[in-house]
């Protein structure tokens, strides 16, 4: 450190004074952060953690007494199992159809199915019986609830057929509707098979028709309204040629019109 000179001006002294105070405080300043940093330990996180938890766990000289019952959560009431609503169908089992075939052969007397193998009378009820059992053996994931009765297809052996069911796997009694066409066959004993079951809302002869209402108040079927043609407007799509035969041209608009120009 420099000394001061007593021939120096009085101010330059104080400032010399000051400035060497300052740089003390600096240096000690850094030792004791550095010895700071070298002896520190830090407290082990998990001995914090037992801490904490025995904090909040102890109750000794508390107000309050300890809650011992079991908190529903959302979990709980989404595993809960979801009441029948009442006058809901009751599903179609092998049982129901076996009895509705019973019942065919005592109170209805019903013609051969082998007289004309090449058509299928939709209106038989053995073949909403073949149906049934199909979808029952078919879709296992699926609860049937009710079937309408089949009505003929596009082709002769093919016939339409819509029902309602419900999913297996849902909690909840949400009725669903499908109507898919199916191809059907003869067996050996002239009873009605499946051949092929349509896709998802094929059979569209089964679908139940849209009602309207008219600005009079009388309910009609819906019809799908023709589109509409002007032989005035053009709005085909122009085959277009390569990009030389367009080169070198273009369109200006002025008051008058459209006028092209190369």
């Amino acid at each position: 450190m420099k000394e001061p000179n007593p021939t120096d001006p009085i101010g330059q002294n104080i400032i010399k004074l000051i400035s060497n105070v300052c740089f003390s405080l600096f240096v000690f300043s850094v030792l004791i952060f550095t010895v700071i940093a070298i002896t520190y330990q830090p407290p082990d996180p998990w001995e914090t953690s037992r801490a904490l938890t025995n904090v909040f766990t102890e109750v000794e000289n508390a107000t309050f007494k300890t809650d011992s019952s079991v908190l529903k959560t959302g979990e709980d009431v989404a595993t809960a199992p979801v009441a029948m609503p009442e006058g809901s169908l009751s599903t179609i089992t092998e049982s129901t159809i076996q009895k509705s075939e019973e019942e065919l052969k005592t109170n209805v007397t019903l013609k051969s199915g082998c007289e004309d193998v090449s058509v299928v009378n939709c209106s038989d009820p053995r073949v909403l019986i073949a149906i049934q059992r199909f979808n029952l053996r078919t879709y296992r994931a699926i609860a049937f609830l009710d079937y309408q009765t089949p009505v003929s297809g596009s082709k002769p052996d093919e016939c339409d057929v819509a029902w309602r069911f419900r999913n297996k796997k849902e909690k909840s009694w949400r009725k669903y509707r499908d109507f898919r066409r199916f191809r059907l066959g003869f067996k050996d004993d002239c009873s009605y098979k499946v051949i092929h079951p349509g896709r998802w809302h094929s059979g569209i002869n089964a679908r139940r028709p849209r009602i309207q209402v008219n600005p009079s108040g009388n309910w009609q079927k819906g019809k799908i309204a023709p589109p509409v043609r002007d032989d005035e407007i053009n709005d085909t799509i122009p085959v277009l040629g390569s990009d030389s035969a367009f080169r070198k041209r273009y369109l200006y608009y002025s008051r008058e019109g459209i006028t092209a120009k190369e």
